[in-house]
C-alpha cells in the first residue's frame, strides 16, 4: 500500500499551528470581568460576548450582517470566534425552555 498512497501533511500541520498561535495571541486580548456579563469573555473595550458572535456565525449569518452590526469586529474576531465556540463549549446543564417545563 505505501507505494501507492503518499500522505504529506506539512503543510495541513503548519496551516493548524500558525491558527493555533493566532488563535492563543487572539485569546489573550479577550476580557473577563466579573462586572461585565457576569464574568463571560467579552471583547476588548466592548459589552459584546464572544461566545455570542461564535453561536451567530455558527448558525449561519453572514459576516457582512455582523461587521453591520458591530462594524469594530476585525475578521480575525469574527474568524476565531467561531473557534473559541467550538474550543470551549459550555458546560453545565442546558437551560431549560419556560414551554417545556410546564
Amino acid at each position: 500500500m505505501s507505494g501507492l498512497l503518499t500522505l504529506k501533511i506539512g503543510e495541513a500541520e503548519s496551516a493548524v499551528l500558525d491558527l493555533l498561535q493566532r488563535f492563543v495571541v487572539w485569546r489573550e486580548h479577550l476580557v473577563v470581568n466579573p462586572n461585565i456579563l457576569g464574568g463571560e469573555v467579552v471583547f476588548p473595550n466592548s459589552r459584546l460576548a464572544v461566545r455570542h458572535i461564535g453561536k451567530v456565525l455558527e448558525r449561519g449569518e453572514s459576516i457582512q450582517a455582523v461587521k453591520e452590526d458591530y462594524p469594530y469586529l476585525t475578521d480575525e474576531d469574527l474568524e476565531l470566534s467561531r473557534l473559541y465556540v467550538k474550543a470551549y463549549p459550555r458546560v453545565g446543564r442546558p437551560k431549560i425552555h419556560q414551554a417545556a417545563s410546564r
